[in-house]
């Protein structure tokens, strides 16, 4: 056993912690799906998604376009995290401050949903074919108390205790993926359309947090090593499946399979180190290292009533988050130099054992031009949605902002010739949660060193979505 005072088996767990920082998120673990139109309807457009939002939802969707279609489509959250850190009774007992997420407004679509759509009909079976992209249907930008930030406005271990409480959780994350996809959709009968879609997933990997490295339990902020993973993804497959069938009494059935994104990304480990590691000549070398995991499948599912002046969808989604069963970290760029010895870092193994994430939504739309002339080209939308989380109560960090939830949403489209703009709000109604059973500990560098147990505390989300898009038919 090495028996420095940060030895080998330290630096491991680290870089352990490290990687296990980030975590991208979807419906039941961050902010779930994407477009106007579907927005405003809660999220009810499995069964007849006719714009460029299919690509997301169900690509046979894209077979009802039958003139050619540019679609851009843009969204903005507003995530508003709150944890005040208590002890298990519920108790302050060193003063902790509350934190909040800084992240502030976020554009996580600014790189848009959307593409072109070209119908095809001089075969016989007609078919579309769309290209256009997505990004995941998550957000970043949350940020937190920094200690090196407070260390360096000339704070003291204990003030950097109280400020930043959360710091073993996160202190920022900043992970975004962006999807693009190409798809086929065709109707090879009357009543029934059929898409496929390839896709290229590219992900960048960002997050930073605190690990203790005192010898003794407990917490000492002078004693926190600070860590950054940055990486990168490229090009990795996946794909979406889906159909659409018009029944009897003005009824639309809809459903798609999306696989699951597999990512095995390349980065670097960086480590700001307290003076007293320093001092014993504790370094890291080398910062190459490859981060492996999968983010979830999805299955949805819908039921549309279509009539000439409304439409009504039923839909559900189940989010197949048990694939995430654990996150691989290959270090063979990297090695620990401590007391005069090397050594690479092994494999390391980071179990996540999550459930999956099921949620219903109800939307409906209105369009009013069957009720007045003077309203022509003006549709309305309202929506809801509830959903579970795949992350029990037990486990709940500031790094997982999602629990079980619901939300009321509007939007409305006014077309205008050619081109047709669409507005949607969402608000999220996610009651606080009081944990006071947490499992959630601080990982400590030091073997044989006794973790403090840093989730309990209130945990408040408030959030609100907003959409915009921009469309044209040729």
């Amino acid at each position: 056993m090495d028996r420095t005072p940060f030895g080998v088996r330290g630096w491991i767990v680290l870089a352990l912690c490290l990687f296990g920082a980030g975590r991208a998120g979807g419906s039941g673990l961050g902010i779930p799906d994407l477009g106007t139109e579907a927005l405003g309807m809660g999220a009810a457009q499995v069964a007849s998604p006719n714009n460029l939002t299919a690509l997301w939802y169900n690509p046979a969707g894209l077979a009802a376009l039958d003139q050619p279609t540019i679609q851009l489509d843009f969204r903005l959250t507003w995530h508003r995290v709150g944890f005040q850190r208590l002890d298990a009774t519920g108790a302050n007992p060193n003063q902790l401050d509350p934190v909040q997420n800084g992240g502030g407004l976020n554009l996580t679509s600014a790189a848009p949903t959307g593409g072109v759509s070209i119908p095809i009909r001089s075969l016989p079976i007609p078919f579309n074919v769309s290209l256009g992209g997505f990004p995941f249907n998550g957000a970043s930008g949350y940020s937190y108390p920094d200690p090196r930030a407070l260390f360096a406005n000339g704070e003291t271990a204990k003030e950097v205790e109280q400020q930043a409480p959360q710091r073993y959780s996160s202190i920022l994350s900043a992970s975004k993926i962006y999807i693009g996809a190409f798809a086929v959709s065709a109707r090879p009968l009357p009543w029934l359309d059929l898409g496929a879609e390839l896709q290229l997933a590219n992900a960048s990997f960002s997050s930073t947090q605190s690990v203790s490295a005192g010898v003794a339990p407990g917490e000492y902020a002078d004693l926190d090593a600070v860590l950054q993973i940055n990486g990168r993804d490229y090009f990795r497959f996946s794909g979406n499946f889906g159909l659409t069938a018009r029944l009897p009494y003005d009824l639309v059935f809809g459903m798609s399979y999306q696989l699951p994104y597999r990512f095995h990304a390349s980065g670097s480990l960086t480590a700001y180190v307290p003076a007293t590691l320093q001092a014993i000549g504790a370094t890291l070398e080398g910062s190459d290292a490859t981060l492996s995991l999968t983010l979830p499948w999805y299955f949805r599912g819908g039921l549309r009533l279509r009539k000439p002046a409304y439409e009504i969808e039923l839909a559900t989604t189940i989010d197949g988050w048990s694939t995430l069963d654990n996150i691989r970290i290959d270090t063979q760029g990297v090695f620990v130099f401590v007391a005069g010895k090397r050594t690479q870092l092994p494999e390391l193994i980071l179990p996540q054992k999550m459930s999956n994430a099921v949620s219903v939504r109800l939307g409906a739309e209105w369009h009013l031009s069957e009720f007045s002339r003077q309203l022509d080209g003006l549709t309305v939308r309202c929506g809801a949605l509830v959903e579970t989380t795949a992350v029990p109560d037990y486990r709940q960090s500031i790094s997982l902002p999602n629990w079980g939830r619901g939300s009321l949403s509007v939007g409305a489209t006014k077309q205008l010739g050619r081109f047709a703009i669409a507005l949607a709000y969402a608000h999220f109604i996610q009651p606080d949660r009081d944990i006071r059973d947490s499992q959630v500990k601080q990982v400590v560098a030091l073997p044989g060193t006794t973790a403090t147990i840093v989730g309990n505390g209130d945990y408040s989300s408030q959030l609100d979505l907003f959409s915009l898009s921009i469309s044209t038919r040729l």
